[in-house]
């Protein structure tokens, strides 16, 4: 094979390894990218945890606070209904 067969050949596998260098660098820099979107993402999702486990307490508080109220209420209504009875049994 004559030299500059030989030279050109050379000089093509040299700029496909050029090409693929510049595409795995590509591609490297896009994987990064991801990879500091997922920890982020992460954060965001720890975050959100946090704040679903607060609102729950709150909500189980404030579901125990209305039937307190509730029972309370039906409480003073049977106080009431047996006040009446009394004093119409009184009459």
């Amino acid at each position: 094979m004559p030299i500059l067969v030989q030279n050109e050949l050379l000089l093509r596998l040299e700029m496909d390894v050029r090409d693929a260098r510049s595409a795995v660098l590509s591609q490297q820099i896009l994987v990064d990218q991801a990879l500091e979107l997922v920890v982020e993402a992460r954060k965001v999702l720890a975050t959100r945890r946090l704040d679903e486990d607060v609102l729950e307490k709150y909500r189980q508080k404030a579901e125990a606070r209305f039937v307190q109220e509730q029972s309370y209420k039906e409480e003073l209504e049977q106080d009431e209904i047996g006040n009446v009875m009394h004093l119409s049994r009184r009459k």
